[in-house]
């Protein structure tokens, strides 16, 4: 009975932890940029755009078009994503991902 309800709980545990992942939009990008007084939306904001630049520098440069200089804080990453948003309403229903990436290829071309 007791190993029974063991892998009753286990079975249930394991449903709720496994969930879809869900890209989020933009917009949701942009609120979190933009929610000066939440320091855990803008750490989220920070963490997001972040993660986005890692991994595309972690893989071939397909989207990829961006060389950040020395220098650049990860804060002035995070920032130049949020002016680009702000400057680009008409894009922010489109996958955050593909627009940090869009926005680092902007700020900072690779010179050929």
């Amino acid at each position: 009975m007791r190993r029974c309800v063991l892998v009753l709980g286990l079975t249930l545990a394991l449903q709720t932890a496994i969930q879809p992942a869900i890209a989020i939009s933009g917009k949701i990008l942009y609120v979190d940029c933009v929610a000066f007084d939440e320091l855990y939306a803008r750490g989220s904001a920070l963490g997001y755009i972040l993660g986005v630049y890692e991994h595309a520098l972690s893989y071939p440069r397909s989207k990829v078009k961006f060389c950040v200089p020395d220098g650049i804080t990860e804060g002035k990453v995070r920032d130049t994503v949020c002016e680009w948003l702000a400057s680009h309403p008409e894009k922010r229903a489109q996958r955050a991902a593909d627009l940090v990436v869009e926005a680092l290829n902007e700020a900072w071309p690779c010179k050929p």
